[in-house]
């Protein structure tokens, strides 16, 4: 063990003990102002959730920073030794030439193939490969200098110098590279803590009995189921394409690269046909054998990848596992619409279910990019299958599912759907107006942060380091401050005005792109367009819901797959479409202008629209 990880252990354990005795302390402390006062139940638990994670987003930012500060001393002299060697490979490969009997003077464009080898290595600055002596002036105060010969012989006829300076400026961006890193991954461990954490709501000892009905209870499952299942789906879905395009597989004549997309694209196809064809063959009451099976055949699915690396295979247990999703999104429905009872329940029900997902993904692809660059794409499917066991452990013994059932047999009948009245209601003036004016401004906006902003950083030579942190803004604008505000908003200002506030900072969220301090603003936009997704997504749906077209045809869990699927719809045309944004232009009719102001034409139509079906209501 080296003096330096034994430094690294020590403090990391005297900082463990550290947390230990101050959770410890607030713990005795907590517990007698309990005693003394009565203080809200739910708000001490959230207190002491928020306290504990506190004290671990402490004790882990005190010993990663503690031990970069220790190890950066031992990194640079590394970083220093790795260029060496790179360097002293160079001039061996250049003996090894000149071994074999190859004059270096006969040698066309070796000063250009030293000097490109050497560009390569990012700590050098000043590189120069001269055929005498020159000498390099440091830059940078405190940069070394590093001199080589290449093919030096007894009078040094044919030798080529090379020196350079070892750029301290680049250890140092290389080491600050290493920490914005470690601490987006704190970031996502500590929304997995989070998120993890609601199953102490869900077990803890003030539960109600599972005959008895809790709005609560399920709007938090329903969160820790969501999260659950897109953490293991995101877990491995992005790997399959990698996983054939490493294999170079090919089938159906198909190129590599088209093979590699039929996974994805099977398998959101076959989510969208299982979606329309399983509610006409399972009864809402059997929700929990359609829970058992999905599961078993995602797991298989899963482990059938891992054992699997054929191409065939994967694409085959792809389409498999897109059914076995849909099943997935039959169970999420079925509690959506069953598990409320107060007037902005089912609000709160889709609000918590898509946050659950959105912190699934964030910490999900995040995991999984972490397990296939250490151990391979197929070990990533091996642990989704072990989360999704997990899924269905909690989801099966946590929901109250008798109190469920109970209150299916007293909900509304489920409505026959006939061909006639889905006609009627897919086009309908109201069915138009939702899809123009809500549904594409939408799904379009929550594809921005994977496509336009990724595509500004590139543009602007911004790190992918920087990356992170804007999908982290905008997942965590999304997973807790816009579902936070949904209920509020159904009850106080309205599902209409609530979706035009969305739209209108969605305009501003493209707006601020223009301005400059981009690096900031690309920050600023990912964390508004987060919100319209946590927010303008539960609102929208719900929207979708309350349509007279939609009420009169369906019942509330069809309404739910309907809107499910006008979404995947309508995604896979909102990338081509945020693209466009990026075509080159300057001034009030640029391609992002006109973004900014598509969304605020959306804003005033659906404001118009509200108010003028306010008022056709009162004069009823």
């Amino acid at each position: 063990m080296t003096d330096v990880f034994k430094k690294i252990v020590i403090l990391a354990l005297i900082v463990s003990s550290a947390e230990a005795i101050v959770f410890w302390g607030y713990t005795v402390l907590a517990k007698r102002k309990q005693a003394k006062h009565q203080f809200n139940r739910r708000f001490d638990r959230n207190m002491e959730k928020i306290t504990s994670l506190a004290i671990l987003a402490a004790g882990v930012i005190a010993v990663s920073a503690s031990s970069i500060y220790i190890y950066q001393q031992d990194y640079r002299q590394k970083i220093e030794t790795a260029t060496r060697v790179s360097l002293k490979n160079l001039e061996n490969t250049i003996k090894d030439v000149r071994n074999d009997g190859v004059e270096l003077r006969d040698v066309l464009g070796l000063k250009e193939y030293i000097y490109t080898r050497v560009s390569k290595l990012d700590t050098l600055r000043s590189v120069r490969v001269t055929e005498r002596i020159v000498e390099v002036s440091p830059r940078e105060e405190g940069s070394d200098i590093i001199s080589f010969v290449f093919g030096a012989d007894g009078d040094n006829s044919e030798a080529l110098y090379l020196e350079a300076e070892i750029s301290k400026d680049a250890m140092n961006s290389q080491i600050r590279g290493i920490v914005l890193t470690l601490l987006s991954t704190l970031i996502i461990l500590l929304i997995f803590v989070i998120e993890f954490s609601n199953l102490l709501e869900l077990t803890g000892s003030e539960k109600p009995k599972k005959e008895e009905f809790s709005e609560k209870k399920v709007a938090v499952a329903l969160r820790l189921s969501g999260f659950l299942c897109s953490t293991a789906e995101y877990m491995c879905v992005p790997y399959a394409a990698m996983m054939i395009r490493e294999s170079g597989e090919s089938v159906l004549g198909l190129s590599n690269g088209l093979t590699a997309a039929l996974p994805l694209t099977l398998e959101g196809l076959m989510q969208m046909l299982a979606m329309l064809v399983m509610p006409r063959f399972l009864k809402k009451k059997d929700v929990r054998s359609t829970l058992v099976v999905s599961s078993i055949a995602m797991i298989m699915c899963n482990i059938g990848a891992f054992a699997l690396h054929s191409a065939v295979a994967i694409i085959a247990f792809r389409a498999l596992a897109g059914v076995a999703y849909a099943g997935f999104k039959q169970i999420s429905n079925y509690l959506i619409t069953r598990g409320y009872e107060s007037e902005t329940g089912r609000s709160n029900n889709i609000s918590q279910d898509n946050a659950g997902l959105l912190a699934g993904a964030t910490c999900g692809a995040g995991l999984g990019a972490i397990i296939c660059a250490n151990v391979g794409y197929p070990v990533a499917f091996f642990a989704s299958a072990i989360l999704f066991v997990l899924y269905l452990l909690i989801t099966y013994t946590a929901m109250p599912w008798k109190a469920l059932a109970k209150r299916s047999d007293m909900d509304e009948e489920e409505k026959p759907v006939s061909f006639s009245s889905l006609k009627k209601m897919i086009f309908s003036a109201e069915m138009l107006m939702y899809v123009i004016f809500i549904a594409i401004p939408l799904n379009i906006g929550v594809m921005l942060c994977v496509t336009l902003v990724p595509a500004i950083c590139q543009t602007n030579g911004i790190s992918s380091v920087m990356l992170s942190y804007c999908y982290i803004a905008n997942g965590i604008a999304g997973i807790y401050i816009g579902p936070a505000l949904v209920s509020k908003a159904k009850k106080s200002i309205g599902l209409i005005p609530g979706i035009a506030i969305s739209f209108f900072m969605a305009a501003a969220g493209i707006f601020v792109l223009k301005l400059p301090a981009i690096v900031v603003m690309i920050v600023v936009s990912s964390t508004v367009l987060g919100f319209l997704d946590g927010f303008g997504t539960p609102l929208c749906t719900d929207q979708f819901m309350e349509l007279d077209v939609v009420k009169n045809a369906v019942d509330e869990s069809t309404a739910l797959i309907f809107s499910v699927l006008i979404s995947y719809i309508l995604l896979t045309f909102a990338p081509m479409i945020a693209e466009a944004m990026l075509l080159p232009g300057d001034g009030l009719f640029s391609p992002m202008m006109i973004g900014v102001a598509v969304y605020v034409i959306a804003a005033v139509v659906i404001l118009v629209y509200g108010a003028s079906k306010k008022k056709k209501r009162a004069a009823r």
